[in-house]
C-alpha cells in the first residue's frame, strides 16, 4: 500500500505543481517541398488619363521637302578646286557678264571613262557626269547628278579661229528633279 500511497502523492505533486518550463521553439522554417508566399506589395495605381472626346481628325502631318534648285550661281576657283574634277582637259560654260563658270567639266582624251563636272545649284556643289570623256563633250553634252541634269548644245559651231579651242555660243538647260528647267546662253569652252 505503501507504494500507492507514493505513487498518488507524486501524480497529485505533478497536478498541483507548475508547468514545466518549456524551451522556446524554433521559428518555422520553410521545409523544401513548402513554399513561402509573400504577400503582394502594395503599390500605387497609375490611373489612364482621361478620355478625349472625338472630334474632327487631325490633318496627317507631311514632311517639309526642300524645294528644287531655281537656278545656277556660280563656281568660284575654291569650288571648282572642292570640286576635285578628274581628266586631262576641261570644257566650261560661261555666261557675259559673270566672272565665274556656271559649269566646269573634265575629262580624258580618247576614253571610254565619263567626263565630271560640277555646278552650284541650290547653295551646293553638285557632281554631274557625262559618257565619252572630253571628246564627248566638245560639241556638248548631257550631264546628270544627285537630282539634276544639265544640257549644254553648243548653237553655233565656230570652224575657222586661230584658236586651237575658240570659244562657241551654247546654250546651257539645267534641269532641277521636280523643278522647272532653266536655260542659260554663253560660251562653251574647251581646251587645256
Amino acid at each position: 500500500m505503501r507504494a500507492k500511497g507514493i505513487l498518488l502523492v507524486l501524480v497529485m505533486a505533478a497536478g498541483c505543481s507548475p508547468e514545466p518550463e518549456r524551451k522556446p521553439e524554433r521559428e518555422a522554417r520553410p521545409r523544401p517541398t513548402q513554399v513561402m508566399r509573400a504577400e503582394p506589395a502594395k503599390r500605387d495605381v497609375v490611373q489612364p488619363p482621361p478620355a478625349v472626346p472625338a472630334g474632327p481628325a487631325a490633318p496627317a502631318t507631311t514632311e517639309r521637302r526642300p524645294s528644287p534648285p531655281r537656278g545656277l550661281a556660280g563656281l568660284s576657283r575654291r569650288d571648282i578646286e572642292t570640286a576635285d574634277l578628274p581628266g586631262e582637259l576641261a570644257c566650261g560654260l560661261g555666261v557675259e557678264g559673270r566672272d565665274v563658270p556656271l559649269l566646269i567639266a573634265r575629262g580624258d582624251v580618247a576614253s571610254g571613262s565619263a567626263a565630271w563636272g560640277a555646278v552650284r545649284a541650290g547653295g551646293r556643289i553638285v557632281r554631274v557626269s557625262a559618257p565619252g570623256g572630253f571628246d564627248g563633250m566638245i560639241r556638248g553634252a548631257t550631264f546628270t547628278g544627285a537630282g539634276v541634269t544639265v544640257r549644254v548644245r553648243v548653237t553655233t559651231e565656230i570652224t575657222t579661229s586661230k584658236m586651237e579651242s575658240p570659244p562657241q555660243p551654247a546654250t546651257l538647260t539645267f534641269t532641277p528633279a521636280g523643278g522647272e528647267s532653266r536655260t542659260y546662253e554663253g560660251s562653251w569652252t574647251c581646251g587645256p
